[in-house]
């Protein structure tokens, strides 16, 4: 209750006090979006993609096509596919709802199939399931799958002509992350990363 002969309130704020304070705090919460907004990556955003985002050192994505598996990469500031990075760090698997693709530790490039650096699952057992490892590494020099099916704009990485992105694992901030497309459809992307 305030006094009236100075409009001061018993917890010794004026009238006036308790105006300029309620517009501060409006005025605050107003202007959170922006703040939580300008977090997420200035390409995810003009992609379509959305959520905060970081910047990866590499990538490698698993996709299938006309029945066959493939798997591709892109190095940081790539735009054409064929790229990557040797993963030293930890064995990530992204299980996803057109099925896993692990990858496990190896050094040079790209992973070899042939000794199971990267494996998948599509029937059904995830990350713990038996792992295949039928698949051939494209780039856009040697296999028209890989620019053909695969490309990369402006922070989303988007399958195409009939190609559906199963999952994938990229090395940013110190750490190997497990990624999934946006859904197990063809024509998908892999949202919310900048190369």
């Amino acid at each position: 209750m305030a006094d009236p002969k100075i409009g001061r309130t018993h917890g010794g704020m004026t009238r006036r006090e308790i105006i300029k304070a309620s517009a501060i705090a409006g005025a605050a919460a107003w202007s959170a979006p922006v703040i939580i907004d300008s977090l997420a990556s200035p390409a995810a955003a003009a992609s379509g993609c959305t959520g905060s985002s970081v910047t990866l050192s590499w990538i490698y994505v698993l996709y299938t096509v006309g029945g066959a598996y493939y798997v591709t990469g892109f190095s940081k500031n790539d735009t054409t596919c064929g790229g990557g990075g040797s993963n030293t760090h930890a064995i990530t698997c992204a299980a996803c709802a057109g099925g896993s693709f692990t990858l496990n530790e190896f050094t040079g490039v790209p992973p070899d199939p042939s000794a199971s650096e990267a494996t998948y699952n599509v029937s059904g057992g995830g990350c713990g399931g038996a792992q295949s490892n039928a698949w051939t590494f494209t780039t856009s020099a040697t296999s028209p799958a890989c620019g053909t099916n695969i490309v990369f704009n402006n922070g989303q990485i988007t399958s195409q002509g009939g190609a559906t992105i199963i999952g994938a694992v990229g090395f940013g901030a110190g750490t190997t992350r497990a990624i999934c497309p946006n859904n197990s459809s063809p024509g998908n992307s892999v949202c919310g990363i900048e190369l």
